[in-house]
């Protein structure tokens, strides 16, 4: 098998050279920057050549854009009802997609983005009767979608609860995401600082 291209920059493969051949050849394990690579131009019938470092950069592509985030304690989380989580800090940001201001996370480009949400609750007091629920969910643009983790919440007098998530969602430039959470206790909680918002678009 061969790599060639049409001319335009678009490489495929090919079980035959069409039209040279080589021999005694070795057999390499290791290749540097400045190495060239043999391609066949299909356009043009004849084969070319290119640098290992060109041709790389021409192929695959990288896990931009990447961003992680986190809460600091003391949002308070009414029960009930789904609550947007303030995640204002940024670890890194390497794009400059995520808006801290607004605790979302724009997407830069049309594509797949791996995402990953956790949400800490400090809950307080006991409680007795039914099991209560810690959920945390993932918005887009607005509107829950269909990652939603629950857990359920432990009894014990003054806990720290966490809930995480993951997502594979599709985007379009511009789309947003937010990370909201939920819980059931009856009494307004907590947030605590274990929340968290990390994510990056797939190659």
């Amino acid at each position: 098998m061969f790599l060639k291209t049409d001319g335009a920059g678009n490489l495929s493969f090919s079980s035959s050279l069409p039209t040279t051949s080589f021999t005694g050849a070795t057999a390499e394990t290791a290749i540097a920057d400045a190495d060239l690579v043999l391609i066949y131009d299909d356009s043009a019938t004849a084969v070319r050549k290119m640098t290992k470092s060109n041709f790389v950069s021409g192929i695959g592509g990288s896990n931009s854009s990447k961003f992680s985030a986190y809460a600091t304690s003391g949002q308070s989380f009414s029960s009930g009802t789904w609550t947007k989580i303030n995640i204002v800090n940024e670890f890194y940001d390497v794009d400059s997609n995520y808006d801290a201001t607004n605790s979302k996370f724009v997407a830069p480009s049309s594509g797949k983005y791996f995402l990953y949400g956790q949400f800490g609750l400090n809950t307080t007091g006991t409680f007795t009767g039914n099991c209560r629920h810690l959920k945390c969910r993932i918005y887009k643009n607005g509107s829950g979608i269909d990652y939603i983790a629950t857990l359920f919440v432990s009894q014990d007098t003054n806990r720290l609860n966490v809930i995480n998530i993951t997502g594979l969602v599709d985007a379009s430039a511009n789309d947003y995401f937010e990370l909201y959470g939920y819980h059931d206790k009856g009494s307004s909680e907590t947030g605590a600082g274990e929340t968290l918002f990390q994510g990056f678009k797939l190659i």
